[in-house]
């Protein structure tokens, strides 16, 4: 894989990442995942297509609504009866539209983060522009979680305050580091961060809320580079989310 400029990440490489992790990975059972995978793959194949012609908002509107219309179809599904049994009959079919949905929302939530926390989803950021999808970098989608974060305290004031710090240390270094150099430093990072938290380092709860904050601020965008990330990393037996306020 080639260690591109940080700066010139966009959502294209995500959405790229995210397949080629789908297709190739070794960490999810094929089996198991079969249809959970073609769905993500159709959701994200889709996707790239729309990426290279439509603008933000149309995207936006157009992608908002096909998770809209599944959310109701699973709701008709759970009011009926017999719902257990129609799932488990359906499972292939509801496994891969399960895929196709989480996809969406993935790279949905790049856009807006609002998209990930339905109670905020009216949130809107006040400093974008209706932009062409292929051209939304790495750094407009930390910018706005940037502005998400201080808008919103979706678990408390540390953990807030920890990744809002997390995203301004992540941004200056996209806009000056490439792609191994910044994922070396922030893997570490991270990596070092959870040991102590294994290790019951961090005893005192306002500091170990904020570096939890810090800490998925930093996993979140790895996630995105690279998906095996997410699993490369050490578990934390630390709680990493709070309790909402």
């Amino acid at each position: 894989m080639l260690s591109k400029k940080m700066k010139q990440f966009t959502i294209v490489d995500i959405i790229e990442r995210q397949m080629q992790f789908t297709k190739s990975n070794t960490v999810f059972d094929k089996i198991d995942f079969k249809y959970n995978d073609e769905g993500e793959l159709l959701a994200y194949n889709e996707m790239l297509e729309d990426i290279k012609i439509m603008n933000e908002d149309d995207f936006k509107n157009k992608y908002i609504k096909i998770i809209d219309d599944i959310g109701t179809h699973f709701d008709k599904m759970n009011e009926q009866v017999n719902s257990i049994e129609i799932l488990n009959k359906n499972k292939n079919e509801v496994d891969k539209i399960c895929g196709y949905n989480n996809a969406i929302v993935l790279i949905l939530r790049c856009i807006n983060p609002s998209f990930y926390y339905a109670e905020y989803r009216n949130w809107i950021p006040t400093n974008t522009i209706n932009k062409k999808m292929k051209d939304i970098t790495m750094i407009d989608i930390i910018e706005r979680q940037i502005q998400f974060v201080k808008d919103n305290i979706i678990f408390d004031k540390h953990y807030n305050a920890g990744e809002q710090l997390g995203y301004k240390d992540i941004l200056k270094d996209i806009k000056i580091m490439n792609e191994d150099d910044f994922a070396n430093k922030y893997f570490n990072i991270v990596k070092n961060l959870r040991i102590k938290f294994n290790n019951e380092e961090i005893l005192n709860q306002d500091d170990a809320d904020k570096m939890s904050g810090y800490d998925e601020s930093i996993a979140l965008i790895l996630t995105y580079m690279d998906p095996m990330y997410e699993h490369d990393l050490p578990m934390c037996l630390y709680d990493l989310t709070p309790q909402d306020n």
